[in-house]
């Protein structure tokens, strides 16, 4: 009897395990697979033209084995859509497995963030483990390259300008290769200068946040050549005030010029004693 009941168990164990395998085939089989997330990752700048922020999300997906084609299941997109990334209507697998999609959002001045959240479905019923989100913050986040940094060498000082076109202020930091950063802020349409000493080897980064807007074909940079070049020194012996006391041949005439009218003045001196003339009663 005991021998019995232990078959018994084994074939209830066997045929158990073999139902809850089914089971768990058919659940998995009824179910869409997920595969990987997608990426999400976006950019910004200002258009001075038209007076508004340019955001440029871009999403790279992961296709899964057996893939080769896509659709996005869901899009959502604040504060307004994104031209060239929208939903994809079922049935529609419009994108090839790889492809890298761009898309392009327009937003007022005031704007202060961004976002673009998407969900693939692949042409072999998998979907995305979850959807993928990307956020921007306007402008910390942001490309200015509507300010304009310029600078000009002279003898006095390497003065550095930035203008501001936009109408909000904004800060920028101007990083010397040697001693403190300089925090400035810029009004809106407004412009800002600040100058550093005219040293060799000098070089001068200005950013907003961690983005530098220097421009990399003029960098402000300062050689010794180019200190050289302007003859500072030249300049400097020309002008007034502060220069040493004349020596040499102009000292010479100086003295030789006292010298004459000295010897003038005694001789004239001598020559009305001669004729001075005395009455008598």
């Amino acid at each position: 009897m005991n021998h019995f009941r232990r078959r018994y168990r084994r074939a209830l164990a066997v045929v158990s395990s073999a139902l809850i395998g089914l089971l768990g085939g058919i659940i998995l089989a009824a179910s869409p697979a997920a595969a990987q997330t997608s990426t999400v990752t976006g950019s910004c700048g200002w258009d001075g033209t038209a007076a508004e922020w340019v955001v440029t999300w871009t999403v790279t997906t992961d296709p899964p084995a057996g893939a080769t084609a896509f659709r996005w299941l869901a899009v959502e997109a604040t504060p307004s859509p994104v031209a060239g990334i929208e939903a994809t209507p079922a049935g529609e697998f419009p994108h090839r497995a790889g492809q890298q999609l761009v898309g392009e959002q327009r937003l007022p001045e005031g704007t202060t963030s961004a976002s673009l959240t998407v969900q693939a479905e692949w042409d072999n019923g998998q979907q995305d483990a979850e959807p993928s989100r990307g956020e921007l913050q306007l402008p910390a986040d942001c490309s200015r390259g509507d300010l304009i940094s310029q600078w000009r060498l002279d003898c006095d000082a390497v003065t550095i300008t930035i203008q501001n076109p936009t109408a909000e202020p904004v800060t920028v930091t101007l990083v010397p290769n040697a001693g403190n950063p300089v925090p400035v802020q810029v009004a809106g349409g407004e412009a800002a200068t600040v100058e550093f000493p005219p040293s060799p080897g000098l070089s001068v980064d200005v950013r907003v946040g961690e983005q530098s807007i220097v421009d990399p074909g003029d960098p402000i940079a300062v050689t010794a050549g180019q200190v050289a070049a302007l003859e500072c020194a030249a300049e400097q012996d020309g002008g007034g005030g502060g220069g040493l006391p004349a020596t040499g041949t102009s000292a010479l005439i100086v003295a030789a010029g006292a010298l004459a009218l000295l010897a003038l003045g005694a001789g004239l001196y001598l020559i009305a004693r001669r004729r001075r003339i005395r009455f008598t009663a």
